[in-house]
């Protein structure tokens, strides 16, 4: 962490200022942070203050983004998905200079690469392990500060940020309802959110994704996957045989069978890379302990009760995207 961005956290329980214990280097690596009115203390290792158990609900995505570090980065890949995606979704300036971005829930940070180019201040956090792939990363970006913290309990300064963003998070939590609710008190005045959520509709009852959950959500990950990854490479090679057959339509099954195949619709990317991300999205689907899709109208009523103006709900990359300002 970096010692100019201290002055930004708080005790997560009591939301008062946090004192350092470690030396005031300009990055710290090791240390603690201590609250002064509940003497609660957070330890800072490698570099990130420690907010969140060790082993908590979104463990598999720890597993899962450790596991697949950089297979979504734009720097990996050389394909643009990633920023292409971010700017669509929150169709913000390239240039936010000056501005103050919390990005909740950032996994291997795929987004966190692209806000560095932004020329933002980044404060981005996940709850899981998957914050030290991230940092891993996008150390090297000194504008960029990393904790491991619960969407519910944001360790910064409420009402500070001048943009929040929060993609592919709030429906694998257990609440919803409450992670929109944190999104939005850390907004300024005048200030953006933009987050995701997957959709409820009529479709939601035909994906196969949801049967198989029933015995894979929420399993220890170390032996989950290698079962995913048999189930995965069935089907896909199944779904292959049918293409040369059908055609490009019959990948629309994949839905069915609760697996992810893309190469209907990304065309011209290697064949290896096309299949470890659909077999890195058919775990992001079955593993999580939490999948709770939501409908349109409930995100905006939710929106508007946080004070939120300037709504728009839009279908779009991840099911439902969510804009918003800050009354």
């Amino acid at each position: 962490m970096h010692v100019n961005g201290l002055e930004r956290y708080v005790c997560p329980t009591c939301k008062v200022a946090l004192s350092l214990t470690a030396p005031a280097e300009e990055e710290v690596l090791e240390g603690s942070l201590r609250c002064s009115r509940c003497a609660a203390e957070y330890p800072v290792r490698d570099g990130i203050p420690r907010f969140a158990p060790a082993d908590n609900y979104a463990a598999s995505f720890g597993w899962q983004w450790n596991r697949f570090a950089r297979t979504q980065l734009d720097s990996q890949t050389g394909l643009g998905l990633t920023a292409k995606r971010f700017w669509a979704e929150t169709r913000w300036a390239t240039d936010l200079s000056g501005q103050t971005v919390l990005e909740a829930g950032s996994g291997a940070g795929r987004f966190t690469e692209v806000l560095a180019t932004t020329g933002a201040r980044v404060f981005t956090f996940d709850y899981s392990a998957a914050v030290d792939a991230n940092r891993r990363s996008n150390a090297k970006h000194s504008q960029i500060d990393f904790a491991q913290a619960s969407i519910f309990e944001i360790p910064y300064r409420s009402a500070s940020f001048d943009k929040v963003l929060c993609l592919g998070v709030i429906q694998h939590t257990p609440s919803p309802r409450a992670a929109v609710r944190a999104l939005a008190e850390a907004v300024k005045p005048g200030g953006e959110l933009v987050f995701d959520c997957y959709p409820i509709n009529p479709l939601t009852v035909f994906r196969g994704k949801y049967l198989l959950r029933l015995a894979t959500a929420g399993k220890n990950p170390e032996r989950l996957f290698p079962w995913v990854e048999r189930w995965f490479s069935f089907w896909y090679g199944a779904l292959g045989r049918a293409r040369a057959v059908a055609g490009d339509p019959a990948l629309y099954l994949s839905d069915l069978v609760g697996v992810c195949d893309y190469r209907h619709e990304l065309k011209d990317i290697p064949d290896d890379v096309l299949r470890e991300m659909a077999l890195l999205d058919t775990y992001d689907m079955l593993a999580p302990r939490y999948d709770k899709p939501q409908r349109r109208a409930t995100l905006t009523r939710w929106m508007q009760e946080d004070g939120l103006v300037d709504i728009e709900v839009t279908p779009g990359y991840n099911g439902f995207e969510a804009r918003g300002r800050k009354r």
